[in-house]
C-alpha cells in the first residue's frame, strides 16, 4: 500500500474547508504496520487549536463492535449462548410482544432484527437507569415482525450491555476494558465524557450553523446507563487501529489469541441482510450486511466491514478490508458532516490502491444532499397535506395538561403567551395548528431538528383524553400518551 501522504493532507484539508468540519484526526494499517496517523484542522476551532495525533475523540456507534466483541468473549467462556433466548439469562425480561419476549436470542439483539425501530428519544431525551430503560422495552410497540427486516438501534445494544453486567456482575465497560482495551494496550480511552473532559488533549464537539463553525454542548449518556454500550466510548485513532489490527487477525494480538476466533467470526459474518439503511446506489457495492456490531458489504468484489458512529458533535468510521490486510479510523467533531460518508468509500478505494477523492467527494455530496431533500420535501408535504380549513375545534386551555407513555415518560402542554407549548424532557417548543386536533412542534434543539407531528385524542363530550406524538417516525400512527392531569 502505497500513500501519498502530501496529496492526502492537501484533498483532506480542502475537504475540511469545503464540507464546515472542524478537524478530523486519520490513521491507517496494512499489515500490523501503521502508515499514517495524523490530525487535521482545530479540535477547538473557537481557539484555533490544532487536532493531533494523540487527541481524543468520542468515536460513538463504532462502540457497538467492542460490545458485540465482549459477548464473543463470554460465549467462548461458556457463560452465554448465541442462540438462546435473553429470558434465559434475564427472567424478568419482557418486550411488546410474548413471541419476541420468549424467543429473542443473544444473536437477535446484536443484529437489530428484533422488530424494534429505534425509538432513540426513549433514551436520548431522558435520564433513565439500566434498570429502567430495560423495563421499558415491554412497552414500546415493534414496527416489522420479529426478525424480518433489519432495524439499525441502540436499545439492543443497551440490553447486551445489561446482559454483561448480568452474567459477570461487573460494569459493561468494566468488562470491556477488561478483556478488550487493556489487553490491546489502548491508552487514553475512556468510558464516559465526565471522564474524558480531565484530558487537556481532547476534541471539543462542533457543529456548522449560520455559516460558521460553533462549539456546542458535550451529549453525556446517563451516568453509568448500559445505553453506553451502544456508543460511549472515547478514544483516538490510534487506538482504534490496535482495533482494527486485532479484528483482521481474528481475535488475535501480537501473537496473543484475546478472543477465541470462532467467535470473533460469528462477528464478522452476515447475520441480517440490509434493504433499509445507507442505500447509496453505489454501482461498486453489491450487498450490505450486518454481523454484530459490523457493517459488511461487497465493494467492487472486496469484502469489507465497516461502523460509523454519531453522538453530539463527533462523527466516526472504522472499516478494514481482510483480503488486503489493512483498514483505517477516522474521527471527526463536527456533527452531521458529509465527511463520514465520503472518506468511507474514499478510504477503502485508497486501501484498494486507488487515490480518487474528488469522484468519492461528487458522488457522495450529491446523494447526500439529494436524500437530505427528500427529507425536507416529505415534511413539507406531510403539512400540506392538512386541511386548510379544519380550525382548531377547542380553545387552547382544553389541551393543557400532563401526559403520560410508559417507555417515553411525561410531557407537559401549557400556554405560553396565548401560545400552547409542548415542554419535553429535550425542550419547550411552540406548537403550530395544523388542522383540526393535529399540531406541530418543529424547532432546532442543540443541533437537532426536531419535526414532532401531534394528534390530540378527543371523546365524545370533546374532552382530551391523550396525545399521539410522533417521537418516532416508523411509528405512523404516533406514540400514545395518556392525560393524565
Amino acid at each position: 500500500m502505497i500513500v501519498n501522504k502530501e496529496n492526502i493532507r492537501k484533498h483532506i484539508n480542502d475537504l475540511l474547508k469545503e464540507h464546515h468540519t472542524a478537524s478530523v484526526q486519520v490513521a491507517f494499517i496494512k499489515d500490523g504496520q501503521i502508515i499514517l496517523d495524523e490530525g487535521y484542522g482545530f479540535r477547538d476551532y473557537q481557539n484555533k487549536i490544532p487536532t493531533d495525533s494523540d487527541t481524543i475523540y468520542s468515536v460513538g456507534s463504532s462502540t457497538k463492535a467492542f460490545t458485540g466483541a465482549a459477548i464473543a468473549k463470554l460465549v467462548e467462556e461458556g457463560k452465554l449462548e448465541w442462540d438462546k433466548p435473553v429470558k434465559h439469562y434475564l427472567p424478568d425480561f419482557a418486550m411488546y410482544d410474548k413471541c419476541v419476549t420468549e424467543e429473542l436470542s443473544v444473536r437477535d439483539i446484536l443484529c437489530h432484527r428484533c422488530g424494534l425501530p429505534r425509538h432513540d428519544l426513549v433514551w436520548y431525551m431522558n435520564q433513565f437507569s439500566s434498570d429502567e430503560l430495560i423495563q421499558k422495552l415491554r412497552y414500546l410497540k415493534p414496527a416489522a415482525p420479529f426478525r424480518h427486516t433489519l432495524q439499525y438501534q441502540n436499545l439492543m445494544y443497551a440490553l447486551a450491555g445489561y446482559l454483561i453486567e448480568a452474567i459477570t456482575g461487573k460494569r459493561w465497560y468494566e468488562y470491556i476494558d477488561e478483556v478488550i482495551v487493556k489487553p490491546l494496550g489502548m491508552e487514553n480511552t475512556y468510558y464516559a465524557v465526565a471522564e474524558a473532559v480531565k484530558v487537556e488533549n481532547r476534541a471539543l464537539p462542533h457543529e456548522y450553523t449560520d455559516g460558521d463553525i460553533k462549539p456546542i454542548a458535550d451529549y453525556n449518556f446517563t451516568n453509568g446507563s448500559t445505553i453506553g454500550a451502544a456508543g460511549s466510548i472515547i478514544s483516538n485513532a490510534r487506538n482504534m487501529l490496535k482495533w482494527v489490527d486485532f479484528n483482521l487477525n481474528q481475535g488475535k494480538y501480537n501473537g496473543q489469541q484475546i478472543i477465541a476466533e470462532k467467535e470473533i467470526k460469528q462477528c464478522q459474518t452476515p447475520q441480517m441482510i440490509n434493504r433499509t439503511m445507507f442505500r447509496t446506489d453505489l454501482a461498486e457495492v453489491d450487498f450490505q450486511s450486518y454481523g454484530f456490531g459490523w457493517f459488511i458489504e461487497s465493494f467492487k468484489g472486496y469484502k469489507i466491514l465497516h461502523h460509523g458512529g454519531n453522538i453530539g458533535g463527533f462523527s466516526a468510521m472504522v472499516a478494514f478490508v481482510p483480503a488486503t490486510n489493512s483498514g483505517f479510523c477516522f474521527l471527526t467533531n463536527t456533527r452531521r458532516t458529509k465527511l463520514q460518508s465520503l472518506l468511507l468509500y474514499t478510504f477503502i478505494d485508497l486501501l484498494l490502491g486507488n487515490e480518487d477523492f474528488a469522484n468519492w467527494n461528487k458522488k457522495i455530496t450529491a446523494y447526500l444532499e439529494k436524500m437530505e431533500a427528500k427529507m425536507k420535501k416529505e415534511k413539507e408535504d406531510f403539512v400540506a397535506s392538512c386541511a386548510k380549513d379544519a380550525a382548531q375545534p377547542l380553545a387552547n386551555q382544553a389541551y393543557v395538561g400532563q401526559y403520560l407513555n410508559k417507555a417515553y415518560g411525561e410531557v407537559e402542554v401549557f400556554v405560553e403567551d396565548s401560545q400552547l407549548t409542548i415542554k419535553t424532557p429535550m425542550a419547550s417548543i411552540p406548537l403550530k395548528h395544523l388542522c383540526l386536533n393535529t399540531f406541530l412542534a418543529e424547532a432546532e434543539v442543540e443541533g437537532n431538528e426536531i419535526f414532532l407531528p401531534i394528534e390530540f385524542k378527543v371523546n365524545m363530550t370533546a374532552e382530551v383524553t391523550g396525545a399521539n406524538i410522533v417521537f418516532e417516525p416508523a411509528i405512523k400512527e404516533g406514540i400514545e400518551f395518556k392525560k393524565i392531569v
